[in-house]
């Protein structure tokens, strides 16, 4: 029995097209090769408990650089913590670098009894309290001052980030001091930088780890942070592999591509562009002399344009050994912003708590979709000069305001009263 004409050309019409099909796949593959992408329902293998860390014998001294600013609620937590981890690491070991700016809840008074501590205990550290910014948020400039910008509101505001920059700049000043990093009187130089987040909740076992993230082989090392677990809090200053911001706070977070599937794969270091996340460690030498590297913001004129990027993210694209040696994450390694989140994010699986299957689906979906930063590569266009991390930008910049009692912080492009 013979078929239909219109049948027999449609079969072959349909074999043919998944002969050239099967053939396109092979001849793509082959061309752009990548390891398969795992299911969402894979079981990262760091699920299973890290081996217990030790401190290395030959451990280089570490420079602990803290920003504080209203941390009141979580300051005795996180100064025990701090105490636990000069402790664990020894003494000798540490030099401890606390800047507070502007605080209004009682954190200048806990850091002043911390400091009698410190030094009671014989740690070595430096703390310095001050209200610069508050002062300089009274006094609104009449026309444009660096670091100040022109909003919705009709009027000249503080950005953010280049303040900063400025504070964290000011917790590294005790790198300038000889005795600090005297080879003669510690009998080792500083090796390591970890800046620690004032507001964090963390296990200073977990430092241990970072330390050892990729063998001890990297330019700077981060966790992850949760303000609302398991929703990832630092994406301003997170970047995949490829330079692209996470697409969702969820597990496994970012688009289809290298960084997604070394996470999903459970790899216990996870190379990446950029990263903070509230605690990062970073080879001590570029912030030495003769390099002296230190935070910046993008500059004024560019900010212009309404698009800003995180001094945390700069640091990395400006870090001379960030292409040589690498950012990495450690996945296991995390930390949170309060005591009831800290209890969540201490029971979570790392890679998240199970959700519908519907919505994993949908990102997983929208993580084979192409990324592009076109809105803010055409303002750099138009802007005219020379950025070397337009990977950092985001649209929008954030200003800092004086509200009567203390700082708070706000949208250039919000107009008053809404």
């Amino acid at each position: 029995m013979r078929l239909p004409r219109r049948l027999q050309r449609f079969l072959i019409v349909f074999f043919i097209s998944i002969l050239l099909y099967r053939l396109y796949r092979r001849t793509f593959s082959s061309l752009h090769p990548s390891p398969p992408l795992p299911t969402t329902t894979f079981e990262p293998s760091f699920r299973a408990p890290a081996p217990a860390p030790t401190v290395p014998e030959n451990l280089e001294r570490i420079f602990i650089a803290a920003n504080l600013h209203d941390v009141a609620a979580s300051f005795p937590a996180w100064s025990k913590s701090v105490l636990e981890l000069v402790n664990l690491l020894g003494q000798k070991n540490v030099f401890l670098s606390i800047h507070e700016a502007g605080s209004r809840d009682g954190t200048k008074e806990l850091l002043q009894r911390f400091e009698g501590e410190l030094d009671r205990k014989g740690i070595n550290n430096r703390v310095v309290m001050d209200d610069e910014i508050l002062e300089e948020l009274k006094k609104e400039p009449k026309k444009y001052r660096e670091g100040w910008t022109f909003t919705a509101r009709k009027k000249w505001e503080l950005r953010q980030v280049p303040w900063q920059a400025k504070m964290r700049n000011k917790a590294l000043e005790p790198l300038e001091d000889d005795t600090v990093v005297n080879l003669e009187k510690y009998g080792m130089g500083v090796g390591w930088i970890l800046f620690l987040g004032g507001g964090i909740y963390f296990n200073p076992v977990d430092i241990l780890h970072l330390i050892s993230t990729n063998s001890g082989s990297f330019a700077a090392a981060c966790g992850l942070d949760f303000m609302n677990p398991p929703e990832l809090y630092d994406t301003f200053s997170l970047r995949d592999f490829y330079g692209r911001t996470p697409i969702s706070p969820q597990f496994p977070y970012f688009s289809e591509g290298d960084t997604r599937i070394a996470l999903l794969r459970g790899d216990p270091a996870v190379l990446v562009k950029s990263c903070w996340n509230g605690l990062a460690l970073f080879r001590a030498a570029p912030f030495l002399p003769p390099t002296n590297l230190r935070f910046r913001s993008i500059d004024d004129s560019l900010a212009w344009y309404h698009v800003d990027a995180s001094e945390r993210c700069l640091i990395h694209y400006d870090n001379p050994d960030t292409p040589y040696k690498g950012v990495w994450l450690n996945p296991r390694v995390r930390v949170a912003y309060s005591e009831t989140m800290w209890a969540r994010v201490k029971e979570m699986p790392l890679e998240g708590w199970r959700r519908p299957k519907w919505i994993v689906k949908g990102e997983d979906n929208k993580a084979k979709l192409p990324r592009s930063n076109e809105a803010v590569e055409s303002r750099v266009r138009e802007w005219g000069q020379k950025e070397n991390a337009v990977e950092c930008l985001v649209e929008g910049v954030q200003v800092a305001v004086w509200d009567g009692n203390g700082m708070k912080v706000n949208d250039a492009e919000e107009e008053e009263g809404r």
